[in-house]
């Protein structure tokens, strides 16, 4: 309140303490003064967003909840037609606004969100998208894990069929929608079982980028192992 109102339909300015920030009033002695406050409600506090994208089940933690489910089988076979079956109802993957790029396996691909689904994740319906795998971290605030089909069809690639290739000091890049950019160098690229993950556990560093997909395809059609690659950020 920076002014008294006087009774008259005038308005009094109040006078600035310099030293300790506050405005008076001067009074003449035996005076009074006449007070009326306006009243302005207090804004609630605004109710937390959801973007309903799945963004919420995102967090920074430790990978200890990997060890307790399959790596998704990220690939359709190549020498056999899979007919892929109806996206079960409720099933859904949420937009990042992200893009990852794998400038020397010419790779330009959205991110999306991944639910995790009793301990294994429905990563079918990807296509060339990349999946964002509940419970791991999104980019830049702790481990991120990122899965890609290695083939679509028996005739079709996937964004993650050459990660293999990669080789220490190659560079990936995250774009969000205002082009700001997270770089990743790689430091490691295994090949591990579906249940393997947990071994090269110790080679994972603070806010490693993860890249998974399926490597060795069985007689049968399936994928025998999976090809992680482990990246950091510069």
């Amino acid at each position: 309140m920076t002014e008294a109102y006087n009774g008259k339909q005038n308005r009094t300015p109040l006078t600035l303490d310099e030293n300790s920030g506050l405005f008076y009033l001067e009074v003449p002695n035996g005076g009074g003064i006449w007070l009326t406050v306006e009243k302005s409600p207090v804004p609630p506090e605004p109710e937390p967003v959801n973007p309903g994208n799945h963004m919420d089940f995102y967090r920074i933690g430790d990978l200890s909840w990997l060890n307790d489910v399959q790596l998704p089988a990220t690939g359709f076979s190549a020498s056999h037609v899979t007919a892929l079956p109806a996206r079960p109802q409720g099933l859904s993957y949420g937009t990042t606004g992200l893009t990852l790029q794998i400038p020397g396996l010419d790779v330009a691909e959205a991110i999306v969100t991944v639910p995790e689904d009793n301990g294994s994740y429905p990563v079918e319906w990807l296509d060339r998208s990349v999946g964002l795998l509940e419970q791991s971290s999104l980019p830049g605030e702790g481990v991120t894990v990122l899965t890609g089909h290695n083939h679509l069809n028996t005739t079709e690639v996937g964004p993650f069929l050459f990660i293999g290739t990669m080789n220490k000091g190659d560079r990936i890049m995250v774009n969000d929608a205002d082009n700001s950019m997270l770089i990743y160098k790689v430091y490691g690229n295994y090949k591990v079982a579906s249940d393997g993950f947990a071994g090269i556990a110790d080679e994972i560093h603070q806010n490693a980028l993860i890249l998974i997909t399926c490597e060795d395809e069985s007689m049968e059609g399936g994928y025998l192992n999976r090809r992680v690659v482990l990246a950091e950020p510069l």
